[in-house]
């Protein structure tokens, strides 16, 4: 093939619109100064691809002196000196006034190139210059593909274009970090940049992204970065994302303009008699006494995120005038070790104290009612005593006090109780807390105990050996985690079910016992268990007890072909890298397949999983290269993230009604996917959730009608068992 074969231009289209009255921009600008402005972007396909710009203009008579500057990565300065390209117009639209600049010097192994436009003309000796957009291929074909409003026909188009763009790519080692058909991130910023910056920007997936906090005023006050779903993601002016996915991210300034008094800044209330403390502005005392009133105005709040980051407060002093205390308000503040709160205080937001190390003890107001994730990472916090106020606390609340060997309730408590300094559920059913700094090997769980709470011994580096008594059901998620000394564990016939990450790096585990009776397991509960040791079967370890060997495979081997006909749960990992595995069986009595079970079991050509199968975990069937057909069992209702992707053989699949949802990048790669033969009508499908980046929306899609149909479409009935085409 020649390399011509795989070039097409891509011309870019600037539409430049004519201002059709003075008046009008005299009104917006009574200087009647020259401007001009990119208003609008789009591309259109047809015998070639054209990136259109609409540009306004105002009060330049000679419309020939405006050019078109391009720039094929981000300059240091946008001016006539540093552009890539300077055009002059083609012609002018006369219906429109548009005038038309064409830009032809791009080709198919560029889609991926951010291209950066500014519309320039010279008036009178002025340089006058519009604000910068930029551009790419692969901008518009994400933002149309993610679309609901795109026809399939488009989305359709375009889909092969990327193709053709990434045959391109590769064929002229152009660009080949990112290539067309590659998963798209969109990073979008508020209050910040990318570094070239602009607000919005499109990478590859899994790739390095650096953003810079930009507030608008000066007078406000840097505090954090959150993400969409409001999670503090950083707590410097300059983020960087490691692994970036699409997300928004907002760079969060202190709430008001800081006005600064005896040191510290606050913001007046809504009520205009009252304030609350934004930040420690410029006090730089290590012991810090807030008074209860700022220039006439009364201190009633202590605000989000006020002290947050003060590295060399030691002491604090909150006045009785304060009746709240905001979210993450002392975050980071190491060398507080005492702090005084006001009986007033009603209420003290989530992680108020987080990551505050030197802490050693506080004293919880009562009328406080929550205190989710208080005191996380609290290392120096020896005890603590909870009000009869309080009716709700979070496996955060104290998650990371390695020091805490001691929690007292009030006897008034309804919700909660202490029986010797760990913390129970009032009726003494779930166990929510063990003190995590006791120096005990051992510890018996009360018969009382019906539940163990998510994270309830984590971190619990000096346990042993902890009993679970037949009265507990269920063991919550991270319940042992990072139980370094933990050595063995029994679970009762009584338990139905653990959590995720239940055991996770429990690095001294070598034996666990668990029945038949649980139903329910989570993902990763023996992640990093690196010493455990089951029961060998074909060459693969399982974990179970007396009556029942191989409840649970943990760890196939390379030489693994059978598993065994008692097994009900096949865990995280279990196969992954057997490439020797060309095909398997899995028995009736398996429920539960984790994620990345059968990852990368390159040679896997065929597999049946039974009915019984409830739960595929994410990634359960990822690069399997080999792998051709697959069905999905009846009773599933979600296929996970990533469970097929990069199967590049897999040539049909088939569906059944139950599934609701398809998650992201289910079927990313599978590229010869071309059959979905799914076990319902049209409208069905039409309601099942798909995330974005899935080969199954372009597979040809049969629906199932047990006999001959009447009517036009494409329909599959079972043959012996085997989805198959009317």
């Amino acid at each position: 093939m020649k390399k011509k074969a795989l070039l097409f231009t891509v011309c870019i289209t600037v539409l430049v619109v004519l201002a059709l009255s003075i008046t009008v921009f005299a009104t917006a600008n009574e200087n009647s100064e020259p401007t001009l402005k990119i208003a609008k972007n789009s591309l259109e396909l047809q015998n070639a691809v054209f990136m259109n710009f609409k540009v306004e203009s105002a009060n330049i008579d000679n419309t020939s002196d405006i050019k078109l500057l391009v720039w094929e990565s981000a300059p240091a300065e946008y001016s006539k000196d540093t552009a890539s390209a300077t055009l002059s117009s083609l012609h002018t639209e006369e219906d429109t006034g548009y005038i038309v600049f064409q830009y032809d010097d791009l080709a198919a192994k560029d889609m991926t190139k951010q291209i950066y436009v500014c519309a320039y003309a010279n008036v009178d000796g002025t340089d006058v210059y519009s604000k910068p957009v930029k551009f790419s291929i692969i901008q518009y074909a994400y933002n149309t593909l993610t679309s609901d409003s795109s026809t399939q026909e488009l989305k359709n188009l375009l889909t092969n274009m990327l193709s053709y763009g990434a045959s391109a790519q590769i064929y002229f080692n152009h660009n080949t970090d990112f290539l067309a058909t590659d998963t798209v991130a969109k990073i979008k910023v508020v209050n910040g940049t990318h570094t070239d910056g602009f607000s919005t920007g499109y990478y590859k997936a899994g790739t390095s992204v650096t953003l810079t906090a930009n507030a608008a005023d000066e007078s406000y006050v840097f505090s954090h970065w959150e993400d969409s779903e409001g999670n503090i993601v950083g707590t410097e002016s300059t983020l960087t994302i490691n692994e970036c996915t699409s997300e928004t991210y907002t760079a969060v300034y202190r709430g008001e303009t800081a006005i600064e008094s005896q040191g510290l800044a606050y913001s007046v209330n809504e009520d205009r008699t009252t304030c609350k403390i934004t930040g420690i502005g410029n006090c730089k005392d290590t012991q810090l006494y807030i008074p209860s009133e700022i220039d006439g105005y009364r201190v009633t709040i202590i605000g989000d995120r006020a002290f947050i980051g003060c590295t060399s407060l030691t002491s604090v002093k909150i006045p009785n005038s304060v009746t709240r205390i905001g979210e993450y308000a002392f975050w980071d503040c190491i060398k507080l070790t005492s702090l005084t709160i006001p009986d007033n205080v009603v209420s003290i937001g989530g992680y108020a104290f987080i990551g505050c190390t030197s802490l050693t003890s506080v004293t919880i107001p009562n009328g406080v009612t929550n205190i989710n994730g208080m005191f996380c990472n609290c290392t120096s916090l020896t005890n603590i005593t909870i009000p009869s106020s309080v009716t709700s606390l979070d496996s955060d609340t104290f998650y990371g006090c390695t020091s805490l060997t001691n929690i007292s309730v009030d006897i008034n408590n309804k919700y909660y109780k202490s029986i010797d300094g760990n913390l129970y559920s009032n009726d003494g059913k779930t166990l929510v807390r063990y003190s995590i700094g006791k120096l005990a090997t051992s510890f018996i769980i009360p018969d009382s105990v019906t539940s163990i709470e998510d994270s309830a011994f984590s971190d619990c580096s000096s346990l042993t050996s902890v009993t679970i008594p037949d009265s507990v059901t269920s063991i919550g998620s991270y319940a042992f985690s990072n139980c370094t000394s933990l050595i063995s564990i029994t679970i009762p016939d009584s338990v139905t079910s653990i959590g995720y990450q239940a055991f996770y790096d429990c690095t001294s585990l070598t034996s666990v016992t668990m029945s038949d009776s649980i139903t329910s397991i989570g993902d990763w509960i023996f992640k990093d268990c690196t010493n455990l040791v089951g029961n060998i079967y074909d060459g693969a370890q399982y974990l179970g007890d007396d009556i029942n060997k191989y409840i649970f495979l943990f760890k196939a081997s390379n030489t693994t072909t059978t598993i065994n006909s008692n097994t009900k749960f096949i865990g995280c990992y279990a196969f992954s890298d057997c490439t020797n595995l060309t095909s398997i069986t899995i028995p009736d009595s398996v429920t539960s397949i984790g994620s990345y079970a059968f990852s990368n079991c390159t040679s896997l050509t065929s597999i049946t999983i039974p009915n019984n199968v409830t739960n595929i975990g994410n990634g359960a069937f990822g690069n399997c290269t080999s792998l051709m057909s697959i069905t999905i069992p009846d009773r599933i209702t979600s296929i996970s993230f990533y469970a097929f992707s990069g199967c590049t053989n897999l040539t049909s699949i088939a569906i059944p009604v139950s599934v609701t949802s398809i998650g992201y990048q289910a079927f990313k790669d599978c590229s010869s996917l071309a059959t979905v033969y799914y076990n319902g009508t049209e409208s069905d499908w039409n309601n099942i959730d798909i995330m974005i980046v899935n080969s199954i929306t372009s597979a040809t899609r049969y629906y199932y009608s047990k006999t001959q149909p009447t009517t036009e479409g494409n329909y599959w009935r079972y043959v012996d068992g085997v989805p198959t085409k009317w």
